[in-house]
């Protein structure tokens, strides 16, 4: 248990530039009006990611053995052979900015530079070279501290339910075959995504956030509430 707990400890860790990583990269290629969909699309990738990793898990939990692993041993195995091979291509293919992009003509690698500028006054540049003192202006500025501690609490739920979706649903119908429950994680999923996109849809056409913010709030508050005040299996 000790190894596993250290194990996820570096991958939280090795993780935990991404999603900042990829705001990033997207804002050198969008404007910030065009940002919030583009993020989004990439952050239902997550639920998305868990729509097919069920299927994935069911059928995989239906071979026998793969190699020398067996049951949830082949599921890591399998799926992290995917993950690596999908990283390796991203590592060679992936251009890092709009001026090295070899998909792009002449024209419309200034056209993308260009539109980046137009919302940036005073900036005839877009540099790659870090900026000590506006890096830990920005780290230490509230909104981005009070944001980060949202950010904070939302994702120990949502991957707390993620983590443990198949134990719930394994509660809700301990008769059913593993690969029944698994298939059974589906359909939150789908669900989630279909939502996430919607709501992320209107935002960015509206132009508004808190509003959205705020309703998915008053959902999920109560239903959380719910999943901790009782131990029926059908209500949670």
């Amino acid at each position: 248990m000790s190894a596993a707990c250290g194990v996820r400890f570096l991958l939280g860790a090795l993780e935990a530039g991404v999603l900042p990583g990829i705001a990033y990269y997207m804002s050198r290629w969008y404007r910030r009006s065009e940002l919030v969909f583009r993020l989004c699309l990439y952050i239902v990738m997550g639920p998305f990611a868990g729509t097919f990793g069920g299927i994935l898990a069911s059928a995989i939990l239906s071979l026998d053995n793969f190699g020398s692993t067996h049951r949830w041993e082949m599921i890591f195995a399998i799926e992290g052979i995917i993950t690596i091979a999908l990283s390796l291509i991203a590592f060679f293919t992936l251009t890092d900015r709009p001026e090295t992009a070899r998909w792009l003509t002449a024209e419309e690698k200034k056209l993308a530079v260009d539109r980046i500028l137009s919302e940036r006054v005073g900036v005839t540049e877009l540099v790659d070279k870090l900026d000590g003192p506006k890096t830990w202006r920005g780290i230490f500025n509230p909104v981005v501290l009070a944001t980060s501690m949202v950010l904070l609490l939302i994702n120990i739920t949502v991957q707390g339910l993620a983590f443990f979706c198949p134990t719930i649903i394994r509660s809700i119908f301990p008769d059913a075959p593993v690969v029944r429950q698994q298939l059974l994680t589906v359909p939150p999923y789908i669900f989630g995504s279909v939502v996430v996109l919607g709501i992320c849809y209107a935002s960015w056409r509206f132009d508004r956030r808190n509003i959205f913010m705020q309703v998915g709030t008053a959902i999920v508050i109560p239903a959380y509430i719910i999943f901790l005040a009782t131990t029926n299996t059908t209500a949670r």
